[in-house]
């Protein structure tokens, strides 16, 4: 790939948006590119900080505090364990379960090795979710802006970061060196959102501008496709990409949403509106259905293969909608009130509900409290963050109950502002990116 040209990073006609409930002016500073005192950073030592410190034989440990410490029980009655107590126990049962280990010898302290043995359960009776912290994605390269865009590669290690530096960045993610592997600079587009459209390896980029470009990683060549002469769209900032890669979908500005054929760069003539202002579109897995939302928090669905509205509904608590995502069969509606609802995708076909009709959601997650910017999700787990308020990341499980992990991110881990986020294919990894132009990387043990 080409070697990074020098950028500009004066971007100086793009617009300021007002959020509600949102000091935006102080945000953007914060978020897309004050920088900060190094101080304000919390430390990976921080992150791996133990449970509790004991440096003295008067620990004592509550067996009833988490319910992974109850299988250090012997008996029914036993509640409180003292440091040596505690220390022979965790020797027991840690060499019952993984055998003998000889670095189980090498700290006489209770929590190094109750760190060690909690961590390797093989049982999840709490939802817990074991992460490990990798070397960051881009440490070979990090992003002199913020990150407005990771994704991985459906079928390779190759991971790709994007940014307002008008910037793309590839490395090689194996957590330890993370390799470079090559970058292209888009002079006249800082870049807010990406996509790999795997099936040919190409990296479709927008931002506020007329125009998105198709980067073809083989060739290392990028392909500007530009709106049609007569349109009076400015922007492409939004746009959601089809699992089979054949389709694009862009927010415009009067509630219109832009389709595009991916594999040749080429408009199409079909045009979907929506009642209001459009914020957010998605795919449904099968590629067969598009998902539409905004300012007036209704949800429009249509079939793509008949350009037909099959119902509409007024997202639960109507709150303007900020972003969505499809995964599985679930619709997951991130609001500007920072809840996301989750809605099974096999509502009834109507042309509209009244707001007594409307479908309800399985759950409500209200875990954030800022609009929700980003959502991201795997076979097994979906990721809710907000740009707008720092360390604001949860973890939900895709099961019958659709819980919230409980034990991370915690408050120790290292997030800053989170402006995207991706698993790979497989589901073990997760890529953060922040407003610092770091995408953190995480190894995900138990998915």
């Amino acid at each position: 790939m080409a070697d990074l040209a020098a950028w500009n990073d004066s971007d100086d006609d793009e617009p300021r948006r007002k959020k509600p409930h949102v000091d935006e002016a102080a945000l953007e500073r914060e978020v897309f590119g004050e920088d900060a005192s190094d101080a304000d950073d919390k430390s990976e030592a921080d992150e791996d900080a133990p449970a509790w410190q004991d440096d003295d034989e008067d620990l004592r440990v509550d067996l009833r505090s988490a319910s992974r410490l109850k299988k250090l029980r012997q008996a029914p009655t036993d509640r409180v364990l003292k440091g040596a107590a505690l220390e022979e126990r965790l020797r027991a049962r840690f060499k019952a379960t993984k055998g003998p280990q000889d670095w189980a010898t090498a700290s006489k302290k209770p929590n190094a090795l109750a760190d060690a043995a909690l961590d390797d359960e093989s049982d999840d009776d709490d939802g817990d979710l074991r992460v490990a912290r990798e070397t960051d994605a881009n440490v070979r390269g990090p992003s002199k802006s913020a990150i407005s865009g990771v994704a991985f590669h459906a079928s390779t290690d190759l991971l790709v970061t994007g940014g307002l530096d008008k910037t793309l960045r590839f490395f090689r993610i194996d957590g330890e060196v993370n390799g470079t592997a090559g970058a292209c600079h888009l002079a006249d587009l800082p870049i807010r959102s990406l996509a790999w459209r795997a099936q040919a390896d190409t990296c479709i980029v927008s931002g506020r501008r007329p125009f998105y470009y198709a980067y073809d990683v083989a060739s290392e060549t990028a392909t500007k496709v530009r709106l049609p002469p007569k349109s009076k769209d400015k922007s492409l900032e939004r746009f959601a990409l089809s699992t089979d890669g054949a389709s694009l979908a862009f927010t415009a500005h009067d509630g219109r949403i832009l389709l595009a054929d991916a594999s040749r760069g080429q408009w199409r003539s079909s045009e979907l509106k929506a009642s209001g202002t459009t914020r957010a579109v998605c795919f449904s897995h099968d590629s067969t259905k598009l998902y539409a939302s905004g300012g007036d928090a209704r949800i429009h669905v249509w079939d793509l293969r008949s350009s037909r509205c099959l119902a509409t509904w007024a997202d639960e608590g109507s709150s303007p909608t900020s972003s969505l995502l499809c995964c599985s069969s679930r619709l997951f509606v991130g609001s500007e009130s920072g809840v996301v609802n989750a809605y099974s995708t096999t509502v009834p076909r109507a042309a509209s509900f009244s707001t007594e009709q409307a479908p309800s959601p399985e759950k409500a997650v209200s875990s954030l409290t800022t609009p929700v910017s980003t959502l991201a999700c795997s076979d097994t787990l979906v990721l809710l963050a907000s740009k707008w308020a720092r360390d604001a990341m949860r973890i939900v499980r895709l099961g019958s109950d659709l819980r919230v992990v409980p034990n991370w991110p915690t408050a120790r881990t290292p997030l800053r502002y989170v402006t995207a986020a991706g698993f790979n294919a497989g589901g073990d990894l997760l890529a953060v990116g922040n407003d610092r132009g770091k995408v953190l990387l995480y190894r995900l043990k138990n998915p």
